[in-house]
């Protein structure tokens, strides 16, 4: 919310083209997808507890831990761009998904939340999320070769207790072209995700 411009209005998901999406756009959309189908499943055989833990997880590890986390360079430069919208479109789906968990701490989040993404007056009569049917699957993939190296990373600096502020360059050895080229193309949101101060990807 604190990087809302002034006087900004957002698009709905639905009003935004996919042609405008980036590749972690499509990657949080596509969870939120898979998040739906799963809450709905366990909904539907009356695993509340199985509802609530998919809520949680997509919420709290890969909206707050990844999402929010990559967009925070992209929020610096454009203020209030598409990056900007997604986050706040699928905030707004997860607060309804998570309501019947939360009822009173999504409904004041949610009344937070800019007015044109409000279709009603409370949450509470705000329709239940549905699948919008996304097949985003090729930037999954790469997403989450992103995740595996940064968590790998990560654990590596935790083992060798790297203080925060220390920058060491990573370097990733892989076993194929197409794996070396996805890291390489993404190693700046690599190395700032790791604590890294560069990453390279090498061929075995």
């Amino acid at each position: 919310f604190l990087n809302l411009p002034s006087g900004w209005e957002p698009r709905p998901l639905g009003e935004i083209d996919s042609a405008e999406l980036g590749e972690r756009d499509r990657w949080i959309l596509q969870r939120l997808d898979d998040t739906v189908r799963l809450v709905d499943r366990h909904f539907e055989t009356f695993r509340l507890n199985d509802a609530a833990g998919a809520i949680h997880e997509f919420l709290w590890h890969e909206y707050c831990d990844w999402a929010i986390e990559w967009a925070k360079a992209d929020l610096e430069d454009e203020p209030g761009g598409v990056v900007l919208e997604v986050l706040l479109g699928v905030l707004e789906a997860g607060l309804r998904l998570l309501h019947p968990f939360m009822p009173f701490v999504t409904e004041e989040i949610w009344q937070r939340l800019p007015a044109g993404l409000r279709t009603t007056e409370s949450i509470m009569v705000a329709p239940w999320p549905a699948r919008a049917g996304f097949d985003f699957g090729d930037s999954v993939a790469r997403v989450a070769l992103m995740q595996e190296v940064i968590t790998a990373a990560r654990n590596l600096r935790a083992e060798h207790d790297a203080p925060p502020s220390k920058r060491v360059p990573l370097v990733v050895v892989v076993d194929d072209e197409a794996t070396r080229r996805a890291l390489v193309d993404r190693a700046a949101d690599v190395a700032r995700l790791a604590g890294a101060s560069e990453a390279d990807g090498r061929d075995l």
